[in-house]
């Protein structure tokens, strides 16, 4: 992986993470007290449900390229694999630009 790749990728794992901390933070949980079905239903409340189900999408390759990153890392032993491996299930979006920081940043060209 390049210097701008891994660059990249540490960009791209920041979205969720900010994602979540918004919705947690804002009245954007309301959006599901609309009835989506209803006609009265306001424009924006589709496609913020739109988005958040992109949102979901979006965690899950990130979540998917971080395990597969982690499998298929050689430098790693079976213990500090186990343990990402751990973190990733539980922390998910947390964990993140985390394992960016520690696992992908400071690869090198073998």
């Amino acid at each position: 992986m390049t210097e701008g790749q891994r660059k990249l990728t540490g960009v791209l794992t920041l979205p969720p993470l900010a994602y979540l901390l918004l919705f947690l933070t804002t009245p954007l949980g309301d959006i599901f007290s609309y009835n989506l079905t209803a006609p009265e239903t306001p424009g924006w409340v589709l496609i913020a449900t739109a988005f958040h189900f992109f949102m979901f999408l979006y965690s899950a390759f990130v979540f998917a390229f971080c395990m597969l990153h982690l499998l298929g890392d050689g430098r790693a032993g079976k213990t500090v694999k186990l343990l990402w491996g751990l973190l990733l299930v539980v922390g998910n979006v947390f964990v993140f630009p985390l394992y960016w920081f520690f696992r992908v940043r400071p690869a090198k060209e073998g």
